[in-house]
């Protein structure tokens, strides 16, 4: 009985599978066909009836249930039991008639007549159904035909969904959320839109351009829907078709719309695109208060209705204040750099600030936006392309970090290396400064040492010997510092010193205290005598330059002469001008050379900064005026021409001529010699000195009358008049020009020696090379047989040895004299 029991088993397994299938297969043709119907309410134009929509829910979730009953349910519950299966099979199965129902009874029957005859049927029974196909007893008809009804069902819901898939969604959507919007279908691809949702203010013009995807140029109509309104504007066409716009105009209210493209509507997903307007916000001023940083010492300053650029020290803190005419919902201040800092409004809403931390280079704007986060205006505002310079082209305000530079430090006395004897002292001056304040300022001194490559280690030899306390806080100051040259120091010896200064700037990961050192200098340690030879053949090394330069102005301004009052003719004149052209160049060219490459002492300093003047001013004016002359083509306007000219010659002669003058008492000072007191007389030799030059300048003066009478025999002569006895007697002239020259110099190399024991004035010296000046002109002019130039320069030089002859006679009066002279 056993194996008719697991064959009964097999065949009631098959029934359930079955009857799954067929309720598996039985509600996906319900489901499917019902969101097929469903599908259709897609085509409804507009949104469908809220009551159609929960009217269809309903309908189709009581569908859903009654087939999830009827296909599923219903069929579990009438699982078959051995008896049931028995009979199903016996049913389907032809031969067996009431065989297994009976064996299954006799089985479990108490009460059998006949145990064996039972045990015989049975056994028949199974002996019959041992080659019956049991399972076929379930069959598959009804499985057969609902599965080709779901594939047809699934086959047109394929389609719809490929043909019709924005509907299909459109009309789920209605049904399924039927309190919600129904997201509209339609053919055309959007790919933009704008201005989409915005917030404007009143009176700005809005224009609605949608970009949609057509790539075949397919003529659309286009149009705005505004709602609660029947019609709305007509929307034009780009030359591709792709792009549609409609302006709306100049906008006052609030409103809301969509734009419909073919058989398209957008918004899809919501009922329209909202335009909110405000009331135009004026800005009534933007403030700016700046705190600086604390080692600035600046105090804190607030600037009202500020132009909008930022300028302050690295590491100020700005608040940036905004105030506008009405309230807005809410404003950002975005920089370059990527920074967005939301402002906090004040209580009226009409006021927005924020603080910004100047770190670097950068720029920024002030964005009101609305509600969302969206923009409506900025400062500054370019959208009347009117800006007012620098970053606000492209609608930015700039940040410009002002830099804080480094201290400056310099030794102003002396700049240069030096030499001092053992035991002397060196009194150095310094000046140091820095833009907000100095924090130390510290002296170095050390010996010198040779490094690799014998090359000085200056800097790393030096340490600190002194530190000025009182610079802290003061942005300039000048500081002095006596150097001693001790007895434990060795002619030959080599000291190094330098400054250096520090400001107090602190402003952590931006930057820390910067510091700057002065360059170094060397002192020398030598004998007292080597250095004052030294400086005496310094000086007399510029007074040879000077003397230079001093005769080549000299030439050039007899040539100047030669061409205002000898040439006659206008090609002459053009050709001594090129020569006084190229003359006045290399004298200032001479002048630069001194002031740029001579070694000047700080005591000189005076003489460099004077030479420097004169040949950038005057110097360079005698080149330009030269020109004039070098250019004249008319003889009316030379003697304008040479006048000028000869002026700016004469200021340089008498500016050389000073300069010379003064430099021995610069000598003097430099050496600090003894000084006299007041009333002290002049020593024997320089009185006998002083009275052999008086002597001499009288005897001059008598030759210089005759010479200037020989020279007026002359000029009454045409120069190519003049026969040999003429030659002669100007060739004597020039010899004697010539010895009073030499004479002249050597006595002012003398008189420069006197001065610089404090016996003359410099004035005295001047004079005196203004006499030389006359005669070394005058033998120039007899060179060029320009006698009657030479003539006037004598009669000059006769004049200035007169006032000499004079000034000398006040230094050897008959008693001594008790006046210093100064």
């Amino acid at each position: 009985m056993g194996r008719i029991v697991t064959r009964l088993d097999a065949v009631r397994r098959r029934h359930l599978l079955v009857q799954l299938a067929l309720a598996a297969t039985g509600m996906v043709t319900l489901v499917l066909a019902t969101l097929l119907m469903l599908g259709t309410v897609g085509f409804w134009r507009g949104q469908p009836p809220s009551a159609l929509r929960w009217a269809l829910l309903v309908m189709t979730l009581t569908v859903w249930l009654a087939g999830a009953v009827w296909f599923a349910l219903v069929p579990l519950r009438r699982r078959l039991n051995y008896a049931q299966a028995a009979r199903l099979v016996e049913e389907q199965l032809g031969g067996l008639r009431n065989g297994l129902i009976n064996a299954l009874q006799l089985s479990t029957d108490p009460h059998q007549a006949s145990p064996a005859m039972v045990q015989k049927a049975i056994e028949e029974t199974i002996r019959r159904c041992a080659r019956a196909p049991l399972s076929e007893a379930v069959r598959l008809d009804a499985l057969k035909r609902w599965s080709l009804g779901a594939a047809v069902v699934a086959a047109a819901a394929v389609g719809f969904v490929i043909f019709f898939g924005p509907q299909l969604s459109r009309g789920l959507a209605a049904v399924f959320r039927p309190g919600a919007y129904v997201p509209t279908a339609g053919t055309v691809k959007l790919l933009s839109i704008k201005p989409g949702d915005t917030t404007i203010f009143a009176g700005e013009n809005l224009t609605v351009v949608a970009k949609v995807h057509n790539p075949q140029r397919r003529r659309l109509r286009a149009w705005v829907e505004i709602a609660g309104r029947d019609d709305g504007p007509p929307a034009s066409a780009s030359a591709d078709r792709s792009t549609f716009s409609c302006a709306l105009g100049k906008v006052e209210q609030s409103f809301k719309y969509a734009v419909h493209v073919g058989d398209s509507r957008f918004p899809a997903e919501k009922p329209y695109y909202t335009v909110s307007v405000l009331q135009r916000v004026e800005v009534e001023g933007l403030d700016l208060a700046y705190s600086y940083p604390a080692y600035t010492g600046l105090a804190e300053k607030e600037v009202l209705n500020a132009a909008g650029p930022i300028e302050a020290p690295l590491g100020t803190m700005v608040r940036v204040r905004l105030r506008l005419s009405a309230p807005v919902p809410g404003a950002v201040l975005e920089t370059r750099s990527g920074r967005r800092l939301k402002m906090r409004p004040d209580s009226a809403g009409k006021s927005y600030a924020t603080v910004l931390h100047v770190t670097c280079e950068d720029a920024y704007r002030v964005v009101l936006t609305d509600s969302v986060g969206r923009r409506l205006q900025q400062l500054p505002d370019t959208s009347a392309g009117i800006v007012s310079g620098g970053g606000e082209l492209e609608g930015l305000y700039p940040i410009r970090p002002v830099p804080d530079a480094a201290p400056r430090i310099e030794f102003i006395e002396p700049n240069r290396d030096v030499s001092v004897p053992v035991g002397g002292k060196l009194l150095t001056r310094l000046r140091a400064s820095d833009d907000y304040g100095l924090a130390s300022v510290k002296f170095f001194l050390g010996r010198e040492r040779q490094g690799q490559n014998n090359r000085p280690t200056q800097a790393a030899d030096a340490r600190m010997v002194h530190s000025f306390a009182e610079v802290r806080g003061k942005q300039a100051v000048e500081l002095t510092y006596t150097v001693d040259i001790g007895n434990d120091c060795r002619e030959g010896d080599v000291l190094v010193y330098y400054a250096a200064a520090t400001d107090g700037r602190n402003l952590g990961r931006l930057g820390g205290p910067q510091r700057a050192e002065s360059p170094i200098f060397k002192i020398l340690i030598q004998d007292a005598a080597k250095v004052a030879a030294e400086r005496a053949k310094r000086y007399e090394q510029l007074r040879r330059r000077l003397l230079a330069i001093l005769e080549a102005q000299e030439r050039q301004r007899v040539n100047t002469e030669i061409a205002a009052r000898k040439h006659s003719d206008m090609v002459q004149v053009r050709r001594t001008g090129r020569q006084i052209v190229a003359g006045q160049q290399a004298i200032k060219t001479d002048m630069l050379d001194v002031v740029d490459h001579f070694p000047f002492t700080p005591e000189m300093l005076t003489v460099q900064q004077a030479l420097a003047l004169l040949a950038n001013n005057e110097a360079a004016l005698a080149i330009t005026q030269a020109r004039v002359v070098a250019g004249l083509s008319e003889t009316a306007e030379r003697t304008k021409a040479c006048a000028a000219l000869a002026g700016t010659q004469e200021k340089i002669i008498q500016s050389l001529q000073t300069l010379l003058a003064i430099l021995p008492s610069l000598q003097r000072e430099a050496a600090e010699a003894k000084k006299p007191s007041a009333g002290e007389d002049v020593p024997p030799e320089a009185r006998e000195k002083l009275t052999a030059l008086k002597t001499q300048l009288e005897r001059f003066i008598e030759e210089q009358r005759k010479i200037i009478e020989a020279s007026e025999r002359l000029t009454k002569k045409a120069v190519d008049d003049f026969t040999p006895e003429d030659e002669k007697l100007l060739k004597d002239l020039q010899l004697a020009q010539d010895k009073w020259e030499k004479f002249l110099n050597e006595k002012f190399t003398d008189f420069s020696k006197l001065a610089q024991q404090d016996f003359s004035k410099p004035s005295l010296l001047k004079e005196l090379i203004s006499v030389k000046t006359d005669v070394t002109m005058a033998k120039d002019a007899l060179k060029k047989k320009a006698t009657e130039i030479a003539t006037a320069i004598e009669d000059n030089g006769i004049e200035n040895a007169k006032t000499l002859t004079a000034n000398i006679e006040k230094w050897l009066p008959d008693e001594p004299d008790r006046i210093k002279w100064n």
